[in-house]
């Protein structure tokens, strides 16, 4: 195996190590519903499966130009490749995932924000109702107490009244 590819071949596995602990934390973003870090996690994720694509396009285009002088270790080239075409698909199929995922919470965000929208609606409907109700008991109270006084207090045929009428 060439100088150039255990060098590509690090550089993978050492972006495929960063790559699997910022997936981790973009789930953990995602289950803890923080959505600046998700952003910022998912364009992370992006970044890192470009490179990781860009790599191992590389090590694909050095496997092809240095085929020929593999040709004694023909399986040993056949099972990188392979490899290499495996964690391509994988990558590729992860992208769409990924792509995926971003759309979901971008529609889980904003059925969240059309429903705190219609939580404050209802909110201010029901104080302005709660507002309207303790008016009219208001009202109904100055109604009702306006039977016959004298003095402030309430005379024995308006109370007699009152009593009978209930």
């Amino acid at each position: 195996m060439s100088t150039q590819i255990q060098n590509l071949s690090q550089q993978f596995n050492s972006l495929l190590t960063k790559y699997t602990d910022t997936y981790q934390s973009y789930i953990t973003a995602l289950n803890a519903n923080d959505t600046s870090l998700t952003q910022t996690y998912s364009h992370q994720l992006q970044d890192i499966n470009s490179q990781l694509i860009n790599i191992n396009k590389q090590i694909m285009t050095t496997n092809q130009n240095n085929y020929k002088q593999f040709t004694q270790s023909k399986e040993q080239v056949q099972a990188h490749e392979q490899r290499i075409v495996s964690n391509y698909q994988t990558l590729t199929q992860e992208r769409i995932e990924i792509e995926k995922m971003i759309r979901q919470y971008e529609t889980i965000n904003a059925a969240y924000e059309d429903g705190t929208i219609i939580a404050n609606s209802n909110y201010y409907s029901y104080i302005i109702l709660l507002f309207v109700t303790i008016c009219l008991i208001g009202l109904l109270i100055s109604f009702t107490s306006k039977s016959d006084q004298y003095g402030g207090r309430i005379s024995r045929s308006a109370f007699s009244k009152y009593w009978k009428s209930i």
